[in-house]
């Protein structure tokens, strides 16, 4: 790394340390401080940046002399300030020597304790060496020895179920103790600490031995967590995060090559790998484990530390003699860490390296960290290399499970790359290119990936085509059901109940807004698909606020209005986390409708209010089921807020009111509206068919206009339930309220006629919509029973007067000698009652009773015969 210097005496003194000359830096120094150029401080601080650069860059041993002899060669007013504003950085390499070594002993010991276990004597022997040996400047070499067999007595004394082994180990020793730097007394004492540590843990509770050994590496990593940048701190790293971050990590790398003990580099790449970043596995989420300790840091310590590991990959002395070390590491058990560690430092030293390991068939387990550090590296090369592996992976006829897991895993660097500012433009260019070729577009979990990692990292960039086909991948991607079970657990901080499909809306925020129409026309081919992709479509056009979403958005909340939840299969139902409770729970009307509403509210404009209150009164008039608590608080927020601003003080109440309220119909719009409930769909699907004919169905329901009646009624007999439940919810509201007499005479009319149809499915609607009507209305009941009077098929009849709530009893005469009383209120309640006061309901049929009394049979039969069996009915 080049000097930070501008002054030429700087730079002199710089050199002069890099070269190991103290001489002519302490003389370069003191001309300096003589010279007169500069004030006596500004000299010393110059002096001090100089020197500090340098030892910046891994010069150790030459900075602390100078440091030492600085004070007695320069004068009074400069070498004690160069002194002390050095000694900040010295201090610190000496309180983080004890600290990596502390670490080093703990690595060793319980490396010992396997080798041991294990009975891999040559290893154990070569741990116990090194930690018997004295650290360097350690004055009384006895006594440090002593207590170094003490202590590894007491480590040996800790394999309780291995005494065999651990005696061995010893003997072992005992043939030539001179070869390790020990003595025969000092294997005496190795034996009686080795006997006293088992007897000790003999008598001891054992649950929390083997957490003392991670104690040590826990403090350490804590103890760096209280040096980074608050968790709560955004934006980008100030001058002050990446000097503190960097000389603290600096100093933890510059212990080893400053003892010239690389056996602890390890141990120094194991303390900094732990602020790298890695996802924990869905197991170990489960089990409570917060992964790294990179996943506590903030946004801006995140971004300090990966500026900070890239700046000291800059310094080619380092880079390449840490590449050297970690290349003769690979047969260690650590190998993945170590290449973890190298792919954070992004130096281009280490191309040659990771791609003769990628080719390395001895390093295919390596192949997970060595995509990262490659990706890492956002490099021409790196790129061509990760392609080709993708392209040789999916090159098959039938991409199965494990080649998918490593198409993500790549597409996952090469997105990496794309959002590299260091990467070239044709490289990037040609990134795109390539997986567009590779990727099978039949493949939808590759499709998501190649989106989420690769096209959506720099939309720009993309073409037309390429745009449309992730945009359209991404909301597709909205419909596929949530797979979760009651087990899978979600996150403690989740934003809302989206789950998985956040990442796709983050995607569709950056492809959707140059290409707004087609992202729109592929929302409204699924608008009538009840599912969470509402959920979904309701919060990415909340977030882009665009008024040509509202069609689409009141299509899906009179869609997801109208849905039977009771009728959807256990493969149709969706499930989400709920965080607050911390439980997975069934996906329901409420929690779909509510953030359609809000949506709508949010968007504004007059046909998002009139989608809003005409959603609200049918919910009201019972025409259409109260969805939830949630949905009802968001409808009338933004109702009664769509009223203050329109200074209605309240809704109609007299008939006479809401007649006068109602919208004028335009004999254009009508005619267009007929046309489609009319039309033939032959080569169109089931799903275009319920697209187009949904929204005219609830349009017509809002006009109301006599001449769309039979268009209405044509469509009661779909075969799609959607439909034909639309079609009676528009009907019924023909009968609403304060409509004319003449429509509400002219729609019954047409239900009576259908009540009497040949067609099943067309009697089924007619009484479905009779229902919806609510026959209760005294002159809707009275229509009723006039027609039950004149109809001569008894079958229709009966239906008509199990609608009434009045069926005459088996063999009693089935045509009605009076007109039924229309219900009263009682004082106890709402049920109508009779004059007796006994409730009439509706009466069960001698044809009823058999029908519960052989379900209820069945019932105890498959119950094993268990109990009293059900009586049968009275005269059976």
């Amino acid at each position: 790394m080049a000097p930070q210097t501008s002054h030429p005496q700087a730079s002199t003194i710089n050199k002069a340390l890099r070269g190991g000359d103290i001489r002519a830096a302490l003389a370069a120094s003191a001309a300096w401080a003589q010279s007169g150029s500069l004030e006596s401080r500004d000299v010393a601080i110059e002096i001090a940046k100089a020197a500090a650069t340098a030892y910046r860059d891994f010069i150790t041993t030459p900075v602390h002399e100078f440091v030492e002899q600085c004070e007695g060669v320069l004068p009074s007013e400069v070498g004690p300030t160069v002194s002390k504003a050095l000694g900040r950085l010295v201090a610190m390499t000496e309180e983080w020597e004890l600290k990596l070594r502390s670490c080093h002993e703990e690595r060793l010991a319980r490396e010992l304790r396997d080798f041991v276990r294990l009975k891999s004597w040559q290893p154990a022997l070569d741990n116990i060496a090194s930690l018997c040996s004295v650290p360097h400047g350690e004055k009384k070499v006895g006594e440090a020895i002593q207590r170094r067999v003490q202590y590894v007595g007491g480590v040996l004394g800790t394999c309780i179920n291995h005494p065999r082994e651990a005696e061995n180990i010893i003997g072992l020793l005992s043939r030539t103790p001179t070869e390790y730097g020990l003595s025969e007394e000092f294997l005496v004492e190795m034996e009686n600490a080795r006997k006293s540590r088992l007897d000790q843990l003999m008598r001891t509770n054992l649950d929390n031995l083997e957490n003392q050994w991670t104690a040590v590496l826990g403090s350490t990593q804590v103890d760096i967590l209280n040096k980074m940048p608050g968790k709560n701190l955004m934006g980008e790293p100030e001058e002050a995060d990446l000097r503190d971050v960097g000389d603290l990590f600096r100093t933890v790398l510059r212990i080893p090559i400053w003892r010239d003990q690389w056996e602890m580099m390890l141990d120094a790449t194991l303390v900094l790998v732990d602020f790298t970043p890695k996802d924990t596995s869905l197991a170990a989420k489960s089990s409570g484990i917060e992964g790294r300790s990179y996943t506590g840091l903030g946004f801006r310590a995140k971004k300090t530390v990966a500026t900070v590991f890239m700046s000291i990959g800059e310094n080619s002395l380092f880079a390449r003699e840490y590449g050297d070390w970690a290349a003769a590491q690979l047969h260690r058990p650590q190998k993945e860490q170590i290449i973890e560690f190298l792919g954070a430092l992004r130096s281009q030293h280490y191309t040659r390296l990771f791609s003769a390991l990628w080719n390395d068939k001895r390093y295919r387990d390596l192949r997970p960290e060595l995509m990262i550090a490659i990706s890492n590296l956002a490099s021409p090369d790196s790129a061509d290399l990760l392609l080709e592996e993708l392209a040789t992976a999916l090159h098959k006829s039938v991409i199965d499970p494990p080649a998918v897991r490593k198409g993500e895993n790549l597409l996952s660097s090469l997105g990496r790359i794309m959002r590299s500012p260091r990467t070239p433009l044709d490289a990037r260019k040609r990134i795109l290119d390539r997986v567009f070729e590779i990727i099978p577009t039949d493949n939808s979990k590759l499709a998501q990936a190649a989106v989420h990692s690769v096209y959506s990292a720099k939309p720009d960039m993309l073409s037309v085509e390429l745009r449309q086909q992730a945009i359209a991948t991404m909301i597709e991607s909205l419909w596929i059901q949530d797979q979760s079970t009651d087990k899978h657990k979600g996150g403690e901080r989740q934003s809302n109940i989206l789950g998985s499909r956040n990442a796709a809306i983050t995607a569709l925020q950056r492809l959707g807004r140059e290409d707004f129409d087609y992202m729109l026309s592929e929302f409204e081919r699924r608008s009538m698909r009840f599912s969470g992709g509402y959920m979904a479509a309701a919060e990415l056009f909340e977030k882009l606020k665009d008024p040509g979403a509202i069609p689409v958005l009141s299509n899906m909340l009179l869609s997801a209005a109208m849905q039977d939840m009771g009728k959807l299969s256990s493969y149709q139902r969706e499930t989400y986390w709920d965080a607050t409770a911390q439980e997975r729970r069934e996906l329901g009307r409420d929690q779909v409708m509510a953030p359609l509403v809000c949506a709508l509210g949010e968007i504004g404009g007059a046909d998002a209010r009139r989608t809003l209150s005409d959603v609200m009164q049918r919910i009201q008039t019972g025409r259409i089921e109260n969805p939830g608590p949630e949905t009802m608080q968001d409808l009338g927020r933004y109702v009664s807020r769509d009223r203050d601003i329109a200074g209605i003080a309240g809704a109609p109440d007299t008939p006479e009111e809401v007649e006068q309220s109602l919208p004028e119909a335009d004999p254009g719009e009508v005619k267009a509206l007929v046309k489609t409930l009319t039309a033939k769909y032959f080569l169109a699907g089931a799903s275009k068919r319920a697209q187009v004919k949904i929204p005219a169905l609830a349009r017509l329901g809002q006009l109301t206009p006599p001449e769309g009646l039979d268009a209405i009624f044509h469509n009661l007999t779909e075969k799609d339930a959607m439909i034909s439940s639309a079609a009676v919810t528009a009907a019924s509201e023909y009968a609403s309220p304060g409509k004319p007499r003449t429509l509400v005479n002219a729609m019954l009319d047409k239900t009576l006629e259908a009540v009497e149809s040949r067609d099943p499915a067309m009697r089924v609607s007619a009484i479905k919509l009779l229902k919806e009507i609510g026959p209760n209305r005294p002159d809707i009941r009275k229509r009723i029973s006039n027609f039950a009077k004149s109809v001569s098929d008894g079958n229709a009849r009966l239906v008509l007067m199990q609608t009434l709530g009045a069926v005459a009893p088996a063999g009693a005469d089935s045509s009605p000698s009076q007109e039924p009383e229309s219900p009263e209120r009682t004082s106890e309640g709402d049920a109508p009652a009779s004059a007796s006061g006994v409730s009439r309901g509706p009466q069960k049929t001698a044809l009823d009773l058999k029908r519960e009394y052989m379900l209820a049979r069945q019932q105890w039969i498959k119950n094993g015969k268990k109990g009293d069996p059900p009586q049968p009915p009275p005269g059976s």
